[in-house]
């Protein structure tokens, strides 16, 4: 049942048809060379005019170099340039910007890295950019880039918000670094226990809140230090209630933590870690000043102008942030960052539903030829009133179910008897064909899927032929001999860059189109091999890492061991912010094939799942069975090629096969061993693909939820089975 659930998984995609209508996207191809150098080329539909064109954004290291090539194609304006990368691509940022604004064009990028990753994401309206996953020495030194962003955002957040400064004022109004010290460390241990306790419970209080607990603290501290020392109390406790209070809301803060850590504990404790840094190196720089600062000007003391300061800060921000309610959390933060389209896909400008192809409702034939890689599709639609004596029927009668497959007959060889097609300059002889009484509407063609009388004056009939070619086809001719009632034949050829349309006339009666794709659409399908696991050696973190835990032990021991501690949390900070810099990676070679991290599961996952897609895409037997075997395990492979073969003609679409534009890999949630020296991974991915259809592309993209069960055959990472827990459509 795994197994059948693979099939399932991956072909659902064109079980159930591409039955959102879409524009062509925008275009976005990006090879990057091993010299350095980084091909672009991106392709815009003629929808946008040449001065509102967008352009690709690449990160600021990338200078162009060589000359900008402009094409201006039939349906789309194609540009390319070469760029200068020094640092590379993975890890990067890639984007599109436009001029003025987005209309409500979707963007598919396209990048090929020099290490043999290559990768498809969907850029939404809405969305400006994608960062391509940073290719690592393996999971931990992935990790250790996480860990240094959690740790500096729990600095940032410390200097970037009053109310912690406020209190940061209120600590140093004890006398000298010491107490400040002890207080800062109380409010340290309060906030990570409050963040254990939160994490494993499930509980957490919104972020004003928290931060009203930290401003009320230092309204009392501050009320603290306008008395006598020896009348001070519970300065401690206070401090500590307030570490609780905004250990609770930090959940609302942190940003996750890599796939491996995930959302969680890790992430949250970095974050405090960081802002316990900037508390200590802040009370021990206040302190310091304040030897050299007189503890009264013109009479007044200055300490009580510094506890009155804090607390009427502290007052301030509190109030604010109560007024406030409660603020977004930080994936609400992430999503504000998205630049807003004018319209969306569905808006009047662009409706979601779009032709290709010239609207042309009163002509008697219309042509659409198709090109895919291995394939030519030639659908020819008739209107039946218009060629009704021809085949035998009255032009005002209705047509009986009964009658249909006879006049389908009569209307397949009057096609045939007028058209000719040529591929690389010879006749050919059609692999399959269908015709079909057909319904028309905004969002495309679609073959009525239960006979019904038809009646002759309103009816539409859709003759489809398929010619499979071995490779992509280098020029097509289509010619028409005219009849009767047929002055103009609008004939559309689309092909994967481009669409074009002419009105053929008994003077022009041909439609010639000839190769000029920047890129062949033939899919590539190639191993993902099995590598060793590494041991990664953060070598700059050694030595504070050192000291941390030297200062720990001391801590220990000592009577009072406050100053220890706090210098050792300072110098764990240090070796974190060090941890991505000079990485040892050493391979294991007697780990090969053991369990991945969920950040390396993934990289896998990204490479091994689009195998699948691109091998349907062959039309030859041999050929789908021999690219498929390079990412199935043998054991599967006849169930999966049976069930495409019940499956993969999209009866909807008139049996049209989707091609597979991008496969995702979102995440992987966990990674678990498997007794056959594997692994099973809990992951989510989408896949997109359009199919071009009687002048129409459809695009759609799905969501999948499964557990993804791969093993290491020769040497090469194989998928065994799939686990399907849920499946959604995104567009």
């Amino acid at each position: 049942m795994r197994r059948v659930g693979l099939v399932v998984a991956l072909l659902w995609l064109v079980v159930t048809g591409v039955a959102a209508d879409d524009v062509r996207p925008v275009q976005v191809q990006v090879k990057e060379l091993p010299s350095g150098a980084v091909d672009v080329q991106w392709s815009v539909p003629k929808v946008i005019s040449p001065q509102a064109m967008p352009s690709p954004q690449l990160p600021d290291q990338c200078q162009p170099y060589g000359e900008r090539v402009f094409v201006d194609q039939a349906a789309a304006w194609l540009t390319r340039q070469g760029y200068r990368c020094p640092d590379g691509l993975a890890g990067q940022r890639l984007g599109i910007r436009y001029p003025a604004y987005n209309l409500g064009l979707s963007t598919l990028l396209r990048v090929e890295l020099s290490s043999g990753d290559r990768y498809a994401h969907m850029l939404d309206p809405g969305e400006d950019s994608w960062l391509i996953p940073a290719a690592s020495a393996g999971g931990m030194a992935e990790f250790f880039a996480e860990a240094q962003r959690s740790t500096v955002d729990g600095i940032k957040h410390f200097f970037g918000n009053w109310v912690h400064l406020a209190f940061l004022g209120a600590l140093c109004l004890f006398g000298g670094a010491r107490p400040g010290v002890r207080l800062g460390t109380a409010f340290f241990l309060a906030q990570s226990a409050a963040v254990v306790i939160g994490s494993v419970l499930g509980f957490r209080f919104e972020v004003p809140y928290a931060e009203i607990g930290v401003a009320l603290a230092t309204i009392l501290l501050a009320r603290e230090a306008l008395r006598a020392p020896e009348d001070r109390q519970q300065l401690v406790a206070v401090t500590a209630c307030a570490g609780v209070v905004h250990g609770l809301g930090i959940q609302n803060l942190v940003l996750p933590l890599g796939q491996d850590a995930g959302p969680g504990l890790v992430a949250l404790l970095l974050f405090v870690l960081g802002m316990d840094a900037a508390l200590l190196l802040s009370v021990a720089a206040v302190s310091g000043i304040g030897r050299f600062v007189p503890s009264r000007v013109g009479g007044v003391p200055l300490p009580k102008v510094a506890a009155y300061g804090a607390a009427g800060v502290a007052v301030a921000l509190g109030l604010g942030a109560l007024i406030n309610g409660p603020t977004a959390d930080a994936a609400d933060t992430e999503r504000r960052l998205e630049l807003p389209s004018i319209l969306s896909p569905s808006g009047s400008a662009l409706p979601g539903s779009r032709r290709l192809a010239t609207n042309t409702p009163d002509a008697a034939f219309q042509s659409f030829v198709s090109i895919e890689a291995f394939e030519v599709r030639h659908e020819v639609l008739v209107r039946l009133r218009d060629v009704a004596a021809r085949v035998g029927i009255e032009p005002g009668a209705e047509l009986a179910v009964d009658e249909q497959d006879g006049v389908k007959q009569r209307i397949r060889d009057l096609v045939f008897a007028h058209m000719t097609l040529e591929i690389d300059g010879e006749g050919q002889k059609p692999t399959s064909e269908r015709v079909d009484f057909l319904t028309l509407d905004d969002k495309g063609v679609l073959p009525r899927p239960t006979p019904v009388s038809e009646a002759v004056q309103d009816a539409w009939v859709g003759v489809t032929i398929v010619y499979l070619t071995p490779t992509t086809s280098q020029s097509l001719t289509v010619g028409w001999e005219f009849i009767e009632g047929s002055a103009e034949i609008p004939a559309t050829v689309t092909d994967p860059e481009s669409t074009r349309t002419v009105l053929l006339n008994p003077g022009e009666p041909a439609l010639r189109w000839d190769n000029e794709l920047a890129e062949d659409p033939a899919p590539r399908v190639s191993t993902t091999a099995v590598e060793p696991a590494e041991l990664v050696i953060p070598i700059w973190s050694l030595i504070p890492l050192a000291a941390a835990l030297v200062l720990a032990v001391a801590a220990l021991r000592r009577r009072q061991p406050s100053l220890s501690f706090a210098i050792a949390r300072v110098m764990l900070v240090v070796a974190v912010i060090l941890g991505p810099f000079g990485n040892l990676a050493i391979a294991l070679p007697g780990l090969i094939g053991s369990e991945p991290s969920a950040s390396q599961a993934k990289r896998i996952l990204g490479r091994v799942l689009p195998n699948i897609y691109r091998a349907f895409e062959f039309r030859e037997e041999s050929a789908v069975f021999d690219r498929l075997a390079i990412a199935v395990t043998g054991d599967t492979l006849t169930k999966i090629y049976l069930e495409h073969r019940k499956v993969l003609a999209m009866e909807e679409r008139g049996g049209a096969q989707a091609r597979v534009e991008a496969v995702e890999v979102i995440e992987v949630n966990s990674v678990e061993p498997e007794s056959s020296a594997g692994f099973s991974a809990r992951a989510i991915w989408t896949v997109g693909g359009t199919v071009t259809h009687f002048g129409h592309r459809h695009f759609r993209q799905n969501r999948y939820d499964a557990r993804v069960f791969l093993v290491p055959e020769d040497d090469v990472w194989k998928i065994q089975s799939v686990e399907v827990f849920d499946e959604e459509r995104v567009r």
